[in-house]
């Protein structure tokens, strides 16, 4: 259940969530590679960097900003997806056990369970 300040959210066992910031978001433009809530182009969300030792270069810090931003910005599409093969997998009575564990256990993992 969300809370009407959208700030957080009462899971079923009565627990408050905090909730993630709203996506999309974006990746900024130099190093430190940054990452930015939407609308608001000031708020960092995160940001990757380089190490001192230079074991984590320039290129990989930017690669890994834009894989978190990839990944934040796909996720409630693929797990939206995801449920419906799912679904539409059990309905036809579909027999791969192995399959529909495996799909079960990914979702619970994308939805942090």
């Amino acid at each position: 259940m969300r809370n009407p300040d959208g700030a957080s959210r009462i899971s079923q066992s009565g627990r408050k969530i905090m909730n993630h910031t709203p996506t999309p978001w974006h990746l900024g433009e130099q190093t430190p590679w940054y990452i930015y809530t939407p609308g608001i182009p000031t708020h960092r969300i995160a940001e990757t960097c380089t190490t001192p030792d230079g074991s984590l270069l320039a290129k990989e810090a930017k690669a890994n900003a834009a894989f978190i931003v990839r990944a934040v910005n796909a996720h409630e599409a693929l797990l939206a997806i995801a449920k419906e093969l799912l679904e539409d997998r059990l309905s036809l009575n579909a027999d791969n056990p192995d399959l529909t564990t495996r799909a079960e256990q990914a979702i619970a993992k994308a939805e942090g369970k």
